[in-house]
């Protein structure tokens, strides 16, 4: 089964918000974050780099996830399946 539709959709539901945060943020925690998660998202295209993008946006999904908990907000439960779908996105055909 090729995942490259999922792959992509992920690039950019993640990527492009991301970099919207890196850009436009006034906080360093959240731009170093959006800078992370929208690496994360380039990275997850090619096969080489892909474990890579994964491993960074599973990363930024947690640190997203504590700076929504720290904020009094529990964290959207589409992270959940963010996380899903990159795990079906690395995992070897």
């Amino acid at each position: 089964m090729n995942n490259a539709l999922l792959r992509w959709s992920l690039s950019l539901a993640l990527g492009a918000p991301a970099a919207a945060l890196a850009a436009h943020s006034h906080h360093l925690g959240l731009k170093a974050l959006g800078v992370t998660e929208a690496v994360g998202a380039i990275l997850l295209q090619p096969r080489r780099t892909r474990i890579a993008g994964a491993a960074l946006l599973g990363l930024s999904l947690l640190v997203a996830s504590v700076f929504h908990g720290v904020s009094g907000e529990l964290p959207p439960i589409a992270f959940l399946v963010y996380l899903a779908a990159i795990a079906v996105v690395v995992k070897p055909c």
